[in-house]
């Protein structure tokens, strides 16, 4: 079988364009990875990346472990798979460098980087290294994944320059050569809505079915790594999938299973990689379940419940409970924040300073938030111009993509983080070049259409 022409320069461009972003971004951030200012959470991601893996290895699945209170807020609050993308690759540092002693200590906000470092709660600078190169790894991912949906959805000169506007945006970089979570996070949302946009790409059941098992497999991996993953995956699916049912692509009775078939696979995948949630099955007793069950019910008629943990006075019923942390989490995460950070502690107007982190600090160029005007612009018109048509357009991905999370750090985002802020900024990226393209478009029509001095 041979390709089209038009396919064969199509899919020669597609690996050309991911040959030079690989490259690219491996230059900027391998380069950058020992430049980037130390940030104390590095500390506690990479002791906490050590002792996940090192519970992960031996297969120890004792709850109070993965639990790990003496982990503070790297513990049993966030979820182990970035904390394992970070702790693997030190381990296998650590079993090939003779005499290289594991890391194993957590930053002391109350006090300065000079006495952390004397107190040798600072990486040494080989652990520090190795922890960054192997985020680097995700950050130069995110590049790719950034350049296939540009590629896919819009064009590849859209997708080329996305991914060159993302390595000059300082903050992206920066936080892609941290030994920090937030770039994995980052690499499972750009994946998820690769694959939610094939609702609007593909058609067919057993597309959609692929489609809704890939994009809640993303969001669960997402949710492995910040709690939030399955919220804003889902929204960006659930998003993608009612377009296509209000074109009638899909009946309503279809697109309620996959909905249903994404939020399964979703939930599993988060279970599946997190043992905190799991119940120790070898100390459950069905009988003393059912009698502790029966006791529990009676003391809470009878309001004699006392106000000491569930889990000392009915263990079986705390032991079974382990499956219900995972919603949980949700309210731990809002008391956490609400009692441990500073809430609301903004130098300027909430709406201003969200406004300046998104547009000016995580800008490639200044007023780069023009042409991400322009870009959503054109995006919109061409989502209008196929509805019309009873078509579906896959400018829309992108543009679901920057609006939920755009709205997420609106309406949800509590502290003035840049970092909370990455995933808009980097989908912004898209339509920032989506209207660079447009721009040089309309310039090369002008000059195109400019009347030749002494031509009639």
């Amino acid at each position: 079988m041979t390709l089209h022409p038009w396919l064969y320069r199509r899919h020669t461009a597609f690996v050309v364009g991911l040959l030079a972003v690989a490259l690219l971004a491996t230059v900027v951030l391998y380069r950058q990875a020992l430049l980037t200012p130390f940030d104390g959470d590095e500390t506690g991601w990479i002791s906490s990346g050590v002792y996940y893996t090192d519970l992960l290895l031996a297969r120890d699945f004792a709850w109070e472990k993965w639990q790990c209170r003496a982990c503070g807020p790297w513990g049993g609050l966030n979820m182990p798979l970035g904390k394992w993308a970070i702790g693997a690759p030190l381990k296998l540092y650590y079993a090939a460098t003779p005499g290289a002693a594991p890391f194993m200590r957590f930053y002391d906000f109350e006090r300065s980087l000079a006495q952390n470092q004397a107190e040798g709660r600072v990486p040494p600078a080989d652990v520090l290294r190795v922890a960054r190169l192997a985020c680097a790894a995700f950050g130069v991912l995110c590049c790719l994944l950034l350049f296939c949906l540009g590629f896919w959805w819009v064009n590849w000169a859209t997708g080329l320059l996305a991914a060159v506007l993302l390595l000059a945006t300082d903050g992206f970089v920066q936080q892609a050569t941290r030994a920090m979570t937030d770039v994995h996070y980052l690499s499972f949302l750009l994946a998820g809505c690769l694959a939610a946009g094939l609702l609007v790409k593909r058609s067919g059941r057993r597309a959609h079915l692929t489609t809704s098992t890939l994009a809640g497999l993303c969001a669960g991996l997402a949710c492995a790594v910040k709690v939030t993953g399955i919220a804003v995956g889902g929204l960006i699916f659930l998003a993608l999938l009612a377009y296509v049912v209000a074109l009638h692509r899909i009946s309503l009775r279809a697109a309620l299973r996959h909905a249903a078939l994404f939020v399964v696979v979703a939930v599993v995948t988060v279970y599946l990689l997190n043992p905190f949630f799991w119940p120790n099955w070898q100390q459950l007793d069905a009988m003393a379940l059912l009698g502790e069950t029966r006791s529990l019910l009676t003391a809470v008629v009878s309001g004699q419940l006392g106000s000491g943990q569930i889990s000392q006075s009915y263990p079986q019923v705390g032991n079974l409970a382990h499956i219900a942390e995972f919603p949980q989490m949700f309210l731990r995460w809002r008391t956490f924040m609400q009692t441990q950070l500073p809430i609301g502690n903004w130098t300027e107007p909430r709406l201003l300073a969200i406004h300046r982190s998104l547009f000016v600090n995580l800008a490639a160029f200044p007023f780069e938030w023009v042409l991400l005007l322009i870009g959503a612009a054109a995006a919109g018109r061409r989502v209008i111009a196929a509805w019309r048509r009873a078509q579906t357009a896959p400018a829309l991905a992108p543009l679901v993509f920057f609006a939920v999370n755009y709205l997420f750090v609106l309406f949800l985002v509590q502290l003035n983080w840049p970092r909370y802020y990455l995933p808009t900024a980097v989908a912004g990226k898209l339509l920032v070049a989506y209207g660079i393209v447009v721009v040089f478009e309309g310039l090369v029509g002008l000059v195109r259409r400019r009347p030749v001095p002494g031509s009639l």
